[in-house]
């Protein structure tokens, strides 16, 4: 059996929905599984069970503490309120030459090619890319776009509906069919959030919660630290005759120089969107990383705290009752 903790975990991250999607989204009904809303701070321990019951016991419903949680491709529409489709985007006939030039632009004359790299991606396919990466086949490497990611842009590219649970549900068994520690694991937030539901308590992690309070408190010590530079007096002003001259100004470009940078050309508008748009895409990463932290912190508070109100009920409950006053 794999070991799922050797392997990198992908969480799904904000987006802001930029207008090729609103359209889209509207659509087919993708609200409530375009936003965060039903999502919660993904448990590792929880997500590593998941995935070694899944691939052990092959079946996409399981029972964990009792509880069955189902993660077939109905129930995973049914918790975004998706419809399921009938026929999916993979069962179409597309002539992979037509992906080609929707997704790049540019005509591939072999119909056999295996990836597109991202940086021949159109703007518009560069953005859809993003968000199937987010939230549909999570991974952890995005130089290239691989074939069945391709056929997926494509199909949200040109309108096509796509069974959302389909997609997940098999790209979740997908990740347990292989040994291999480079695969990723994908939606954290999701399954913690249908393993709540269903009625499952998180498991938390003790170890890293000590050691992230011990770091946060840390953190506030030093903050309270008063810095020693603002209560130091500046240093002298050396004597006049040791008083360093400014460096003298650079001699003027020579005329050809001048030329030659005036004549620059400003970058086309291609390169500047591009460069927007991978800007975009690591302020959203960041953004998600940074609200995913303080999401983890509180829900393992809240997890620790319902521990030791039960831990104090027990020590309560074994306490010989109190004797009323003679």
């Amino acid at each position: 059996m794999a070991d799922y903790k050797k392997k990198t975990m992908v969480e799904e991250r904000g987006l802001k929905i930029e207008p090729p999607l609103h359209a889209y989204i509207e659509r087919y009904s993708w609200q409530a599984f375009a936003g965060r809303d039903r999502l919660r701070p993904g448990d590792h321990n929880l997500i590593y069970e998941v995935y070694a019951r899944l691939q052990v016991e092959k079946e996409r419903e399981m029972t964990i503490d009792g509880h069955t949680v189902d993660f077939s491709a109905r129930a995973i529409n049914a918790f975004f309120d998706l419809p399921n489709f009938g026929v999916n985007y993979d069962q179409r006939q597309v002539d992979e030459r037509d992906i080609y030039r929707e997704l790049t632009g540019q005509e591939q004359r072999q119909a056999d090619w295996r990836h597109i790299r991202k940086s021949e991606l159109r703007a518009k396919a560069r953005l859809i890319n993003h968000f199937v990466r987010s939230r549909l086949m999570p991974t952890s490497s995005n130089p290239e776009v691989l074939k069945m990611r391709a056929h997926l842009i494509y199909a949200i590219s040109t309108g096509v509906a796509v069974n959302v649970g389909r997609v997940i549900s098999d790209q979740m068994v997908v990740a347990t069919k292989t040994s291999k520690s480079n695969l990723s694991l994908g939606f954290p937030n999701l399954i913690t959030a249908m393993c709540v539901k269903a009625g499952i308590r998180p498991r938390g992690d003790p170890a890293t919660f000590i050691q992230l309070m011990s770091d946060l408190r840390f953190e506030a010590i030093k903050d309270r630290q008063p810095d020693p530079l603002q209560h130091e007096s500046p240093p002298p002003s050396p004597p006049p005759h040791h008083q360093t001259l400014p460096p003298p100004s650079p001699p003027p470009s020579p005329p050809h120089e001048q030329q030659q940078h005036d004549s620059e050309q400003p970058e086309p508008e291609t390169v500047r969107e591009q460069r927007y748009l991978q800007l975009r895409e690591d302020i959203d990463t960041l953004r998600t990383h940074v609200d995913d932290g303080f999401l983890q912190i509180r829900s393992e508070l809240q997890s620790h705290q319902q521990q030791m109100e039960h831990f104090m009920q027990t020590i309560l409950s074994r306490l010989p009752p109190q004797q009323p006053p003679q």
